[in-house]
């Protein structure tokens, strides 16, 4: 190839439009300008591997999930640096879109059967930076150490049945929780522990720790029963329905054997 062959025009595969060479993108046997790219999912990551005929058919799937979006009615939403928009349908979660903004539409944003997801994996990721007293005119730790702490809340959603992505990744928390001038805090489980001691005295660290888990918590929840409520196991009766000998707690009525 010649030095000049690399910055003449290419036309791009999909729209036809003409670009110069820093205005369009690789794919594995054309060229795809920047416009393009930017209809294609947020989630996908596979564009140099892709051919002109994969990459039209996913912009068909877009145009698609766009129409789809119109009668997607989110009843939740989690978090407030990427979005989580759960739909229900008899209580029950059904779909859901993950998007960058709060405008779920206009970002056009991948809308996914609860059903298709595999896994949830929730990582609480903790940023630990020691502080130090003052002697003289050196540092030194405290005894014991004190650190500051921030957190983010970070969702995996590990997505079958879609050729284009097989991963949603993303992290719930704009403003990271913090707190400052603590010891160790011994792990999550602890962490937890100590805001929900502090939380009904409005401590803005615990206020906002448990928020984000809580969501962790509702988002894992739905993930691992698939949509379904939890609910508790009902009571065995207190007596047979079918002839009123008292039950003693078994399966079947020990006077008629009647299953209660």
């Amino acid at each position: 190839m010649g030095l000049f062959d690399r910055f003449k025009k290419q036309d791009c595969e999909i729209c036809g439009k003409e670009v110069g060479m820093f205005g369009y993108k690789k794919l594995k046997d054309g060229e795809i300008c920047k416009d393009c790219v930017k209809l294609l999912s947020p989630w996908f990551e596979e564009r140099r591997e892709s051919t002109v005929a994969q990459i039209k058919e996913q912009l068909a799937y877009r145009a698609r999930n766009a129409e789809e979006l119109k009668d997607f009615q989110p009843t939740k939403t989690f978090g407030d640096n990427y979005y989580m928009f759960v739909e229900e349908r008899d209580g029950i979660p059904y779909r859901f879109c993950v998007s960058r903004s709060e405008d779920y539409v206009k970002e056009n944003a991948d809308l996914v059967l609860f059903e298709n997801v595999e896994e949830v994996i929730i990582d609480i990721e903790d940023q630990r930076c020691e502080v130090y007293e003052k002697d003289g005119e050196e540092e030194v730790s405290y005894e014991p150490p004190r650190y500051d702490y921030s957190y983010e809340f970070r969702v995996s959603l590990l997505i079958k049945n879609t050729p284009w992505f097989d991963n949603i990744h993303f992290q719930l928390n704009r403003e990271n929780p913090e707190i400052f001038g603590q010891e160790d805090m011994g792990g999550p489980n602890n962490v937890e522990a100590h805001a929900e001691v502090m939380e009904p005295t409005g401590d803005v660290f615990a206020v906002k720790y448990l928020r984000y888990k809580r969501m962790c918590n509702e988002i894992e929840a739905m993930v691992n029963h698939r949509g379904a409520p939890v609910r508790e196991a009902a009571p065995a009766p207190k007596f047979c329905p079918n002839c009123g000998a008292p039950a003693d707690g078994g399966k079947f009525c020990q006077s008629c054997g009647s299953k209660l």
